[in-house]
């Protein structure tokens, strides 16, 4: 019986392991990148999407997402992006952390 029970437990925990995610996510950091399998090939023009997200207070007090859009862009040209949209959201008076800055690329 002993033995009948722990078949029964490795062979639920052998299918269930079937069902994990293929997707790499990095987070808590300067750059978001998600790929998977399926999606880790450049677009023919050129690169993949480019997106910009930070969680900032504006000069008036008022906290809110604020996004870009970099458009079709390689994984460096990504960077560049964002760290432009970082610039020009602090020359306008916008405070935010740096652990509130998303980038997703692909």
């Amino acid at each position: 019986m002993r033995k009948l029970v722990f078949s029964a437990l490795a062979c639920v925990a052998f299918a269930g392991s079937g069902f994990a995610s293929n997707e790499i996510v990095f987070e808590k950091q300067d750059f978001l990148a998600e790929m998977s399998n399926n999606n880790s090939e450049i677009t023919e023009s050129g690169g993949n999407p480019c997106k910009v997200y930070v969680w900032a207070t504006g000069p008036d007090g008022k906290s809110d997402w604020k996004s870009g859009d970099g458009g079709s862009l390689s994984y460096d040209d990504c960077g560049k992006y964002k760290d432009g949209f970082v610039k020009d959201l602090r020359e306008k008076g916008f405070t935010f952390e740096e652990e509130n800055i998303k980038v997703i690329w692909g």
